[in-house]
């Protein structure tokens, strides 16, 4: 993937950028084969204790600085 295509994302600050790609690994690799494919994220945003992110499917989580997310 490449983050910097993913609207909002190059308007993170550099700490959220890597949290974001840290956090999306992990989220990436609990989900099974096909359900990676409805987690394109489609837009980021950085919100002041939290990442907001918009995916492909409709849904979207928020991911925390304690490499987590709901």
């Amino acid at each position: 993937m490449i983050f910097e295509n993913i609207p909002g994302f190059n308007e993170l600050s550099e700490p959220a950028k890597q949290k974001f790609i840290s956090v999306y690994i992990l989220h990436q690799d609990s989900l099974g084969k096909e359900e990676k494919a409805n987690w394109k994220p489609l837009k980021v945003i950085e919100a002041r204790h939290h990442i907001d992110i918009h995916f492909q499917n409709g849904e979207f989580l928020y991911y925390y600085p304690d490499m987590t997310w709901r």
